[in-house]
Order: C-alpha cells, then structure tokens, then sequence
C-alpha cells in the first residue's frame, strides 16, 4: 500500500513540474502574444481617413499607422525606406525611382500594392475639380501645374510606373524638401478601383477604404473610440509588437462630466496612467517630477514657442508702427523671474523640436530680423503711430491670456513694461481655454498671449499660419512679400536657398511686429510601467503604434 501511494505521489509531483516547465516557456516565449492593445487618447474623433485630403490630427494619426508610404520619417527626423525596399536620386537631382517591395497585400489580403496606386494618388492631388489641399507641397512635379488647372491629361503628370514594382518622379527644378514631403500621408498609395467603386464615399466609412499598412481600423465611432487591429496581410506583420490601438476620444472631458453629475473629484489622465488605466498622457512639469520620482518613464519635447499676437483687425493694431512700438517695449529678461524650469527665452517662433533635412531648424537657420528692446525707439514708433492714426492716445488695451502655467504672471510682466515705456495701461484677461480659443476664433481680441505649435515636421506648418491665404491666420496679417517668401521656399532648388527664405519670412514676421516670440516651453510626457516602444513625434498629436507594447 505504501509503494502504491508513493508512487501516486511521485506522478502528482511530476505533473506540477511539466505545469510549472509549461507556464516558465509560455511567460518567455509568449510575450507577444500576451500583449494588450494599446489605448491613446485623442480630443476629436475622424470624420474621415482619406490620406488624400485628411487634415485633422486625429486623422493623420490614424492613416499614419494604417497606410505604409515609399517612405517614413521618424519622430527624430531622420527618412527611411518604408513601402520602397530602395530608391535613388539621379545626379541631376530631377528624377527620383523607388523600388517597392513586392510581397505588399491590401488589406483583402488579395489585391497587391502595385506602382499604379502610388500614381493614382498622386493623380487625385492634382485633380482640376477638385485638388488636395496638400497640392502645395509638390509642384516641383513636371506637369503638376498643367494637369491641376486641366491643360494636360492626369497621364502626363511626372508621376509614372514603368512596371508594377517601380515608381518614378520626374520634377521640373530640384526639390530638397521632396524626400521629407513624400513622408506626409498625402502621399499613400490609393487603389484606383476601390476609389471607383466607393462611388465620392472613399475613406468616409470601414467598406470604403483599404489600407497596406501594420494596422487596419476594425471598429470607427466618432464619439468613443476608433480600434486599429494588427494588420494580418501586412508585408512585415511579424515586426509589428502590438496587438492594436484603441485610440480614445474626449475621455477627460467625459470624466469631468461624469464626476460633476455625481459631484465626485474627477480622475485626471495622469490618475488614469499611474493607475494603468492607459498608456501616456501629457502633464505638467510638476506631475512629471512625481510620476518620474514613481519610476514612470518620462518625454521632454521643446515644442511650444509662446507668443505675443497683436491682432490687425483692430484698429489701433493696423499700424505697424504701434505693433513695433508694443514689441519694442518688451525687456525678455524682465520676465525670467516668472518663468518656470521648463520655459526659456526664445528668438524664433519655430520650436526647436522641428527639424528640416534631419536636423533641428533652430540650428541650422534664424530670423533674419529680431526685435530688440529700445524703449526710445519705441516711444518714436508709437508717436509715429498715433500720428498716422490722427488720434491722442490708445485708451484701454486688453490682453487675453490663458488662465494656467504662468502665463498670467508673465502677462503681468509685460503689462509692467507697456506702462514704463509708453505710459499705456493694458487690462489682462486671464481665460479659460475654451473661452481663449472662443475669442481668438471669433476676432474679439487686441493682443493675445498664445502657444505655436507645429502640425507638421516644417517651418512652413508654423509660418503658413501667417499666410494671406491661410484659414488659420488669426491675425489679419497680409502681406505680399511673406506670401512669395513662403512660396519660395517651397520652389528653391537648393537647401541653403530654403533656409534663406524661411529666415527672410520668419524676418519679416518679426519686422512687421505680426507675432513676438517670448519662450520656448518644454512639454512633458508620462509613459505607463506596462508600455514600451510607443514612438512620439513632437508635432501635430503623431504617435506610431507599430512597435508598442502594453502588458496588463
């Protein structure tokens, strides 16, 4: 009996170790496959996902991880190869040829990503009825020009496919912002066939869209979530670590909403990461320094420049040498002791965080005029101005400022500096966000405090906010010379003729007093304990999923 019993033991232990062998193998070699989806939060959801024509952030946000481009620029500015295996630049700098990879599916798993829909796209962006606002950043195209306004046929576009494997670009001049330009979404491929078939509909829904790159979008509601699923056709679906994304729509604001009704304190997005309720989030310099006393893994970017707007549709503010007199009055260093750690001085509206041809701007090009402080030489602007005005004083000026960080504080600085140099007394607003963003969208402002952020990797996406034609210009600044210096820029043929331009605009803002760039703020973020390779760009809200990986 005993025998009996020893034995019946000895299989019970045996039989723990293979569970406890099994378990040991299946926690070093299952990683990937127990990884959660990743959740990333957003404040608007898509209305549409045509790469084409999306502007949104959100949207970007989404065709960036679902569609794969010739190539790919990382969030530290450097281009590589992504749907093109290789490519190469004729020496005369005119033809560009990209070899793509050729085992590239669509995501029915059947229809392969050929050269003909990388032309396609590009032949949508040059419609005559109806052109893609990203039209712009490609008229070194041969043809471009004739084929938007109708005088040519789209097949003459400088955009060919010799084969189904090889795209060609032929440009009239040489572009050295082509490469970095083709990294944009406008320039996914597009099937010419589901286009057809989608009937105008194309990206507006799940069944009118196709997409080649490591995730496809499974579920799309505008007011809860959009959840992007690793995409099984992907040509490189086994490098893809996650799962997918859940990228979440206005969730702080529906909890602020949801902790009012019950009249509860409201979690915050850092309450929600510490708590790996999701992923990342931004926060304030000091939740930074407590999340990272807690081990959290954190991100500085350079990416806010802080500004003095002086708006135009205001009477006074219509004259220039008013706006100088203002900007001339101002004595930075006399607002260093109300900045925090995370602020300092700037001369560029530019944040450092934007790169061009792979390295920061900021390094490589600066204003080819900065204002200086002169409060005599403000005093002679401002009689100047009043003069051309015919009229005795300015009364009351207002300044809207947002009510947080220390901006109120700095506003007080420079309300200081107003009244010492021109004897003027400026009222300051401070505002909530919404009621700040309200009034500049409105025009019911004379100067305004605001941070300049960059949607895109180029100092075009920050100066072009200032641009006659822009819809984002809040400032009624219209001017000629800056129009053409901006479009320069995008036609020169050489680098350095790139950066003069951009420093002549970026000039010419700050002659014209249009905008004074006071700070550079630097943005923090948290990451969760259980997430790793969630790669952030430092403009327009751009995140790739590709290689994040959340254990919960």
């Amino acid at each position: 009996m005993s025998c009996i019993f020893t034995n019946k033991l000895s299989s019970f232990f045996r039989f723990i170790c293979l569970i406890v062998i099994f378990l040991n193998i299946s926690f070093l070699y299952g990683c990937s496959d127990s990884a959660s989806a990743i959740r990333y939060e957003v404040i608007v959801g898509p209305t549409s996902i045509d790469p084409q024509f999306s502007t949104g952030e959100t949207e970007q946000l989404i065709i960036m991880n679902t569609f794969e481009g010739l190539v790919r620029q990382l969030s530290s500015g450097e281009i590589q190869p992504a749907a093109a295996l290789s490519y190469d630049i004729s020496p005369d700098k005119l033809t560009y040829t990209f070899n793509l990879r050729q085992n590239m599916l669509w995501e029915d798993g059947k229809t392969p990503v050929t050269a003909k829909d990388f032309v396609f796209a590009f032949q949508r962006i040059f419609n005559s009825i109806s052109p893609s606002p990203y039209a712009q950043y490609y008229t070194s195209i041969k043809n471009c020009d004739k084929v938007m306004s109708g005088e040519a046929s789209p097949s003459e576009l400088g955009v060919t496919a010799p084969d189904d494997f090889t795209v060609v670009f032929t440009l009239s001049h040489p572009d050295p912002l082509f490469l970095e330009n083709l990294c944009r979404t406008a320039a996914m491929p597009c099937n010419e066939e589901l286009f057809e078939e989608t009937n105008g509909k194309y990206g507006t829904n799940l069944s009118n869209i196709w997409v080649n790159g490591p995730f496809v979008v499974k579920l799309w509601d505008n007011t809860d979530k959009v959840y992007l699923k690793k995409n099984s056709h992907y040509y490189d679906k086994d490098s893809v670590e996650s799962p997918g994304v859940y990228i979440i729509i206005d969730r702080e604001k529906k909890m602020l909403e949801e902790a009012a009704e019950k009249g509860k304190t409201p979690r915050t997005m850092y309450d929600m990461v510490l708590a790996e309720d999701t992923e990342t989030c931004e926060v304030d310099y000091i939740q930074y320094l407590k999340a990272k006393h807690e081990g959290l893994q954190g991100l500085e970017t350079e990416n806010i420049v802080w500004a003095v707007v002086f708006n135009q549709k205001n009477a006074a503010f219509q004259n220039a040498s008013i706006r100088r007199a203002f900007a001339m009055s101002i004595d930075k260093n006399s607002l260093n002791p109300n900045l925090g750690k995370n602020f300092q001085l700037t001369e560029s509206v530019i944040p450092p965080s934007i790169t061009i041809f792979s390295k920061k701007y900021v390094d490589s090009c600066s204003p080819s005029y900065q204002i200086q402080n002169n409060i005599e030489a403000a005093r002679q602007e401002f009689a100047t101005g009043l003069k051309e005005l015919e009229i005795n004083g300015l009364g009351t000026i207002n300044l809207i400022v947002p009510d947080n960080k220390n901006i109120p504080l700095i506003a007080g600085g420079l309300q200081q500096n107003w009244q010492r140099s021109l004897s003027i007394y400026v009222n300051i607003l401070p505002m909530s966000n919404d009621d700040m963003a309200a009034k500049i969208k409105s025009g019911d402002f004379s100067i305004a405090i605001l941070p300049l952020t960059a949607s895109a990797n180029s100092p075009s996406s920050l100066l072009n906010k200032f641009s006659s034609q822009s819809s984002q210009n809040i400032t009624g600044y219209n001017n000629i010379e800056f129009d053409s210096l901006l479009a320069q820029a995008q036609s020169a043929q050489t680098e350095q003729q790139v950066l003069s331009f951009y420093s002549q605009a970026e000039g010419l803002l700050l002659s014209d007093a249009v905008v004074l760039p006071l700070f550079v703020e630097t943005s923090y973020r948290i990451f969760a304990k259980n997430v790793s390779g969630l790669e952030i760009y430092p403009y327009g809200g751009m995140a790739y999923f590709k290689n994040a990986v959340s254990l919960r």
